[in-house]
């Protein structure tokens, strides 16, 4: 902002020739207004910090200069009075620095407040040392990743732009993208996820050798470039980091990386031929690694969900015992009740990443928190979809809150467009749920709640599911009766 800009604003806005002071003073640069023989007639605070002086210590701008750059000084002075100039003068210091390179910009102003209408000049002052300084923080933090302390995808792209294909032979890439992030992120939360990033770039820089360029250029995608830096090396390197990742737990949870290494030997290869021949490596291993680790993962997960809330663990047990009980009563074979037993089992791993705090609340949700629950259907399919072995129980697990007069969540579908499998879950889960309590709604007796079931039937509920349920649940009330009877006599 120019000095006429500073001063239209200021009487735009009211303020008047203290407001105006008040700038000079506090101005984040040293301000000095001298006349053309370097007089000094006020300077701010800035420039006496800068060179370590006192106010009205010395009259002239000579008794901060350095001597050599007087005769700089006088010519700057006398080319601001026709428009503006600038120049690097030394500046001399009482502070530890001797010496400091400053850049001067000067500009001859007429009339200036409390001047008495002298022509004098306006210098403005730049520690060239500390903007060096701190340009180069900026710069430094302009490419590195702020998560991990890597570098980030501008300094990559900017390596390779740069990039000598004749030096830094043998050039070695490796190229690293963590297993089962996505996983993670869907049930444990993204918090979650960031400390495995953090975790797998800490052990990279904790081992990283002089010269190695770390970066990371995507969610979990992580670059190395080795310069002059053959394949052993590098495999000594990762694998003291996979050791090192592997040693610590997240949430109970071993996390692991899988990676592929490619080098360039000659200079007609290219470098970008390198890096795609180790990120054809690394999927080659991700392949293999990825669907142990989504298992282990899963595994993971129900015993956070557990872990945080016991009542959610005894309700998932009771469906999964349940469901399997209602699926022999229904017909089905020792596959299909293996099957439904399952889903019980897991048809909530998606409330995993809610706080104990909700899943255990007395009291009734917020709307916020209804919302938060209404996704676990969505989640939970996304986690069992991510797991090879588990896929063919996903679609039941998304649609296992779906009502059958299309009512429902998440996608409002409607009656045999459900499959059976997610019905059964779903008047299992019902009745042990208003049975037993949930998230703060009390449970109720027996009677109560297939009279509900009943009056849901072709609205929630399939209408032969739920008159099997009711069914079959006067079966076992009569056998148990029976059996009552039985020992009792």
């Amino acid at each position: 902002m120019k000095q006429s800009d500073i001063r239209e604003w200021l009487s735009e806005n009211g303020t008047g020739e203290l407001s105006y002071r008040e700038i000079f003073e506090h101005a984040p640069a040293g301000y000095v207004v001298c006349r053309d023989d370097g007089q000094i007639l006020m300077a701010n605070r800035e420039f006496y910090r800068m060179t370590g002086g006192e106010k009205k210590a010395r009259a002239s701008l000579t008794g901060y200069v350095a001597e050599k750059d007087h005769g700089e000084l006088f010519s700057l002075l006398k080319k601001a009075e026709c428009g503006t100039a600038a120049s690097a003068i030394s500046f001399l210091s009482t502070g530890k620095r001797q010496c400091i390179p400053v850049a001067v910009t000067a500009s001859s102003i007429v009339g200036a407040a409390g001047l008495n209408k002298d022509k004098c000049i306006l210098c403005i002052l730049t520690d060239m040392e500390t903007f060096a300084a701190r340009y180069e923080e900026i710069a430094h933090e302009n490419l590195c990743d702020a998560m991990t302390g890597l570098f980030n995808r501008r300094f990559y792209t900017q390596f390779l732009k740069q990039y000598d294909e004749k030096s830094g032979m043998p050039f070695s890439v490796m190229v690293l993208d963590l297993n089962g992030l996505k996983m993670i992120n869907d049930s444990l939360g993204h918090q979650f996820g960031d400390k495995a990033i953090i975790g797998v770039a800490d052990a990279l820089k904790k081992y990283a050798g002089p010269g190695y360029q770390l970066a990371r250029i995507g969610g979990d995608e992580i670059v190395g470039l080795f310069p002059e830096t053959g394949p052993d090396e590098v495999q000594k390197y990762m694998e003291r980091v996979e050791r090192e990742v592997a040693s610590h737990k997240l949430g109970g949870l071993t996390l692991s990386f899988s990676w592929g290494m490619a080098v360039k030997r000659k200079e007609e290869e290219g470098l970008n031929v390198t890096i795609h021949a180790a990120e054809d490596a690394m999927y080659s291993q991700k392949v293999i690694r990825s669907t142990q680790q989504k298992s282990e993962t899963v595994d993971i997960v129900l015993k956070t969900l557990f872990q945080k809330s016991p009542r959610f663990h005894n309700h998932c047990r009771n469906v999964s015992v349940m469901a399997a009980e209602f699926g022999r009563y229904l017909g089905y074979d020792e596959k299909g009740l293996q099957n439904l037993q399952q889903l019980g089992y897991l048809h909530d791993i998606g409330m995993a990443s809610m706080s104990g705090e909700v899943l255990d609340k007395n009291v009734p949700l917020k709307r916020a928190e209804r919302l938060e629950v209404k996704r676990h259907p969505e989640v939970g399919y996304r986690i069992l979809y991510s797991a090879p072995e588990l896929r063919n129980k996903a679609l039941s697990i998304l649609y296992h809150h779906e009502n059958w007069d299309g009512s429902g969540y998440p996608y409002h579908i409607s009656g045999d467009r459900i499959p059976e499998e997610a019905m059964i879950i779903h008047i299992v889960d019902t009745y042990d749920r208003a049975r037993f309590g949930y998230l703060g709604v009390e449970g109720k007796p027996q009677e109560s709640v297939l009279a509900d079931i009943r009056n849901q039937s072709g609205k929630k509920f399939s209408p032969k599911i739920a008159e099997a349920f009711e069914k079959w649940m006067r079966v076992k009330a009569a056998e148990r009766v029976t059996e009552h009877g039985v020992n009792g006599n």
